[in-house]
């Protein structure tokens, strides 16, 4: 519990989880879409990186999208915002409007998936709204 408390006041300091250092060398058990090494060499839980259906992806992005916005200000989180920012932006930096509206039309064409189907426009409205930014 002590060693937590330290990684994640004293290494983490940004809004990560990071994976101890003193660990031994694990890199081969890592999921590498799913961990990530930061500028400082620590591992850390990539969250960022989309794990659900693709269909879902520009709506998870677009809520962290909202959660940035919605973080204050302020000189105390100005180093966790501008981490989740860039981090935020190289992820959303990977999506694209047009190949995301090519998979879907695909996959509900190909797929008797009602639940795509009936929230198709929703889907494609998040997408707009990442497009957009």
């Amino acid at each position: 519990m002590n060693r937590a408390y330290e990684l994640e006041s004293r290494i983490a300091k940004t809004p990560r989880i990071i994976i101890d250092p003193n660990l031994p060398d694990l890199t081969e058990l890592f999921l590498f879409n799913h961990v990530a090494k930061d500028d400082d060499g620590i591992y850390f839980i990539n969250y960022l990186v989309p794990r659900k259906m693709f269909f879902l992806i520009p709506g998870w992005l677009f809520a962290i999208q909202e959660a940035i916005e919605a973080m204050p200000s302020s000189v105390e989180l100005q180093e966790k915002r501008t981490w989740l920012v860039e981090k935020y932006n190289k992820s959303l930096g990977a999506f694209s409007y047009h190949d995301f509206k090519a998979r879907l039309d695909h996959f509900v064409e190909e797929t008797e998936n009602n639940a795509v189907v009936e929230d198709y426009e929703i889907f494609l409205s998040d997408a707009r709204k990442l497009h957009s930014l």
